[in-house]
């Protein structure tokens, strides 16, 4: 068995030890790419077994979806792979997705942009119970950080709240699925 720490990492036998969070690292959650959308997107990348992210850029936007098991879905950029000010899109059940500012790690932290100008959103979903929070997005606004990478995405149950391990960071190139 193979235990990492902040600081080093050590062999041992035993159970793993419980991991702390982090608010200053990075998401440490490993993405699986497939690249090819199954739904009417050029791309598509599974950020982890329970959310994927759907797009394709479109002159100066990018029209995406975010496919979830349930509950609540977001993606961000604009803050060096980091939540804490990041701007993204959250899509929550019931609801269209909106854009947010992320001041901090906490629900209140959460912000609404004053100006929602995403295009297309909408929330489905779907006789399985996926659901779909689809949206375009200006992939430049005035007064708001381009969408760019590294992006920042997590996912959760019921409503937007605390999301555990489904989360994490990567670089992601949207014009050609190509991700680190």
């Amino acid at each position: 068995t193979v235990y990492v720490t902040d600081a080093c990492s050590v062999t041992g036998v035993g159970p793993a030890p419980t991991p702390r969070p982090s608010i200053t690292k990075r998401p440490t959650v490993q993405p699986t790419p497939y690249c090819s959308s199954e739904r009417d997107f050029d791309f598509a990348y599974a950020l982890d077994g329970g959310l994927t992210l759907h797009w394709t850029l479109e002159e100066d936007r990018v029209r995406a979806a975010l496919v979830t098991e349930g509950g609540w879905a977001a993606i961000g950029w604009g803050s060096d792979g980091l939540m804490n000010g990041a701007e993204c899109v959250i899509g929550e059940p019931n609801q269209l997705p909106q854009k947010y500012v992320l001041r901090g790690y906490k629900r209140e932290d959460v912000e609404t942009v004053s100006s929602q100008t995403l295009e297309d959103a909408s929330t489905d979903v779907e006789e399985d119970g996926t659901v779909v929070y689809a949206f375009t997005k200006l992939l430049q606004e005035p007064g708001e950080k381009a969408v760019t990478s590294p992006f920042v995405w997590a996912h959760g149950s019921g409503s937007l709240g605390y999301h555990g391990s489904r989360a994490g960071a990567l670089e992601l190139n949207l014009e050609t699925c190509e991700a680190s």
